[in-house]
């Protein structure tokens, strides 16, 4: 279990709220709230400084796969050590850690011009896809989506 004792500011991603022992607001049950919703997706609009990224990267932390130790689940069963989310022994036995999470970084583009930006957002998409690899041998895609897949891996084909 974490021994929450410092206050951070510096950063916003979950994992490193968690791992440096900082204060941590357990908001980890809006994890079953969000999932269960029947909206095929999701916009989440809030000011800056309202957690969005906190959240979003509290939700990679809990689905995402670790294809380097798949069935391990023993970082993820830290990092949520005495939170809500852990007591839902059901909800978590058939969710956590179970899909691969492509996380965006939008804070990383940048650009002074439309034509800067886009290049920037192409770059972040390719950078984060390249984490996905291992999905061109996965049975569970078709052929229709691994060569849509092979498009966010192809950097000149988002720049064009």
């Amino acid at each position: 279990m974490f021994d929450s004792t410092k206050l951070m500011s510096t950063s916003d991603d979950f994992v490193t709220l968690r791992e440096s022992n900082s204060y941590f607001v357990d908001k980890t049950m809006m994890i079953k709230k969000e999932f269960t919703r029947s909206a095929f997706s999701k916009i989440i609009t809030r000011p800056k400084g309202f957690g969005k990224t906190p959240f979003l990267t509290m939700l990679q932390a809990f689905f995402d796969v670790d294809v380097n130790n798949p069935g391990n689940t023993e970082r993820q069963q830290r990092l949520f050590a005495g939170t809500k989310i852990l007591e839902d022994k059901e909800f978590c036995q058939k969710y956590m850690w179970q899909y691969p999470c492509i996380y965006f970084p939008f804070k990383d583009v940048k650009g002074r011009t439309y034509d800067e930006a886009y290049k920037s957002l192409a770059e972040v998409v390719c950078k984060s896809a390249q984490n996905f690899v291992y999905l061109l041998n996965s049975p569970k895609l078709d052929q229709q989506d691994k060569m849509i897949f092979r498009r966010y891996l192809d950097l000149e084909f988002l720049m064009d």
